[in-house]
């Protein structure tokens, strides 16, 4: 699994994509301040989503602070709604929140006010660092003169804090400290030493005695805002009611999850799987396939269809059912429904896309679909591994191959965000991460996940011998080293993801342009792809174990230079299948009738390198 470094590198990109570094000061360019910042930006994300159900980016910067004594962020929860806070000041920014805040607190007889603060850890929680932070926020609130009272920020603290001091009102403090770096049980074991016990319990007490009802200190982990990102970045973020849950679901809960195993009616399943225009909606992101039609009449698809109108008081009896997974649930006492979000089928896409088909193809009533049902399991968890397990041990009695579980890591729906971008003037690449996922895509202008190995392992693997015909025996080995889209013990994922991202796209146009321009020297289009990337930077084959953990930035502007161009890609390979005809005779044979590709001469290590020195040499 990518690793919350990675996940929070991803979120950034999306969301963020010019982070304003001067920011900083002095410390601009350090790549340590870079990172907290992110974080920082992170978690102030993810607070503003818990809150709006939204991320809006420049409302996000307004919760940071910059340098306060290690304050990362401060917003307020007044009478229910978000509050921001800038720089007391003049502008017309200001005296419109300003009028904002009057408005809220005086059509108000009581008013409740949360103020939170946040510090965001990218490194280890720090026992002072805590004590710090409380402090500075004693120190805002308190009477007595301050080095942070001349922050304008701070004084928007104050304003508001002192208009709220003026009705009636109930005032809470809560102070976030989160340890990104961190899991749930490692933080659990650090604060829960006598020091940390008793520090916590006197900071509280302090706190409290500047005027607050409620004195609350969270210590967060990176976990947990991980399993919040988790359903940030869910391509479905629609409730779904399971009504009457008690009436036909039992309940199995551990620490790790919570499983509903029962069963839906026709017509639920129609709606949890349908958009609000009626349309199929995107729940099948966690899967590993999508619908793959229906075949001919003997398929099994096609007997799941016809089933359904000669089989419905016994559907239930004759098929496995649909498999869910949730990011998250709430149960609501009042009219008995469950409300699962961020879900996905995990296991039974087939038989829901039927269902959708044959439902809009009949013409029986909603009461007659509430009467065929089919079994279902649900299960609530935030934990991506375990997802990923449920996905992987769900489609074991399917014939998946092995690379296709690759497509329910966080590392392929990583590199999935990196595509669906128009690289070319009216040419736009997809990674189908998952079967048939864009079938109205045509075929060249897909990248599958077995053209992510085989242009990584060409390029940054420096082993196009491998990927020859029947190279299967080469991804075996790979996928049990946990090589190919892998991670460390530690959870770290092993390459930098972008090095997949940019193989493949430079894959993408090589073997386009050689089955238009050069269709007799296919074979060697892994090799091809080597030297694409050696022409952009000479070292690039001794160097790649640095750049397969950090691809530079001149390899990532370089292909993404040639691939906007077609002429200019067309003109550099060109050049080099010339070369590779004029000088590669141990590749290349000509004759009076033909030029072709000698059998069998490409597969060896000593037939790469002697490529790659003729190729320097010549070039």
């Amino acid at each position: 699994m990518a690793s919350i470094d990675q996940k929070i590198e991803t979120f950034i990109n999306n969301h963020f994509p010019d982070i304003d570094y001067s920011v900083l000061g002095n410390n601009s360019e350090s790549e340590a301040h870079r990172k907290a910042l992110k974080y920082e930006y992170f978690v102030n994300s993810i607070e503003y989503y818990t809150l709006q159900k939204v991320i809006d980016s420049e409302e996000i910067k307004s919760i940071s602070t910059g340098d306060m004594r290690g304050i990362d962020g401060i917003y307020l929860v007044l009478n229910n709604q978000f509050i921001g806070f800038p720089e007391k000041n003049e502008t017309d920014f200001f005296i419109d929140w300003k009028n904002r805040i009057i408005e809220i607190i005086d059509e108000s007889s009581k008013v409740d006010a949360k103020f939170i603060f946040i510090q965001s850890k990218s490194s280890k929680i720090e026992l002072d660092k805590f004590k710090g932070v409380c402090d500075a926020v004693y120190d805002i609130f308190n009477e007595e003169p301050s080095d942070l009272h001349s922050n304008k920020q701070v004084q928007s603290v104050k304003f508001l804090f002192e208009k709220v001091c003026e009705k009636e009102h109930n005032l809470e403090l809560v102070v976030k400290i989160c340890a990104i770096n961190k899991d749930n049980r490692t933080l659990e074991r650090t604060i829960s030493n006598i020091q940390w016990s008793t520090a916590i319990a006197k900071q509280k007490k302090d706190l409290k005695s500047i005027i607050f009802s409620n004195v609350d200190i969270e210590i967060k982990s990176g976990q947990e805002y991980l399993e919040k990102l988790e359903g940030i970045l869910a391509p479905n973020q629609r409730d779904y009611p399971v009504k009457n849950l008690k009436d036909r679901f039992i309940e199995i809960t551990n620490e790790k999850a919570t499983c509903f195993i029962g069963y839906l009616n026709l017509n639920e399943v129609n709606d949890l799987i349908s958009s609000e225009d009626g349309g199929l909606d995107d729940v099948f992101f966690d899967n590993i396939r999508y619908f793959e039609g229906f075949g001919g009449e003997d398929s099994v698809n096609s007997k799941i269809f016809n089933s359904l109108s000669v089989n419905d008081d016994i559907f239930h009896l004759l098929h496995n059912g649909i498999t869910i997974t949730a990011h998250s649930k709430h149960f609501n006492p009042q009219n008995g429904n469950l409300e699962i979000k961020a879900f996905s089928i995990i296991n039974g896409c087939q038989t829901s896309n039927i269902i959708y088909e044959w439902v809009k193809e009949n013409t029986h009533t909603g009461e007659y679909l509430k009467t065929v049902n089919i079994p279902v399991k649900i299960i609530i968890t935030g934990n991506t591994d375990l997802r990923a397990l449920i996905t992987e041990t769900a489609n074991t009695a399917n014939d998946v191959k092995t690379i296709q579980l690759i497509s329910i890591t966080d590392e392929a729906k990583a590199i999935q965000g990196m595509f669906n971008n128009e690289v070319r003037s009216g040419d736009r690449l997809h990674y189908e991460r998952l079967s048939n996922q864009y079938p109205e895509v045509g075929n060249a202008y897909k990248i599958q996940t077995t053209d992510l190995f085989r242009s990584y392992y060409s390029s940054f693997g420096i082993a196009p011998h491998r990927l020859t015909v029947g190279y299967g025996g080469f991804e075996r080995e790979m996928l049990k080293q946990k090589d190919f889209l892998g991670t460390k013990n530690n959870g770290q994922t092993k390459q930098d993801l972008r090095s997949y991202y940019i193989s493949s796209l430079a894959f993408n146009y090589l073997d386009r342009f050689l089955r238009s321009k050069y269709p007799y020297l296919l074979s060697l289009r892994h090799h091809f792809l080597l030297l694409l990337f050696i022409s952009i930077d000479n070292e690039f084959h001794t160097k790649v174990d640095i750049y397969k953990k950090n691809v530079p930035n001149k390899i990532i502007t370089g292909i993404k230079n040639l691939a906007e161009s077609k002429t200019k890609f067309d003109n550099i390979m060109t050049k080099i299948c010339d070369l590779a005809i004029e000088h590669f005779d141990f590749f290349i044979e000509q004759t009076s009738e033909k030029t072709k590709v000698k059998s069998k001469s490409y597969y060896t290590e000593e037939g790469t390198n002697k490529m790659i020195e003729k190729f320097l040499e010549k070039k």
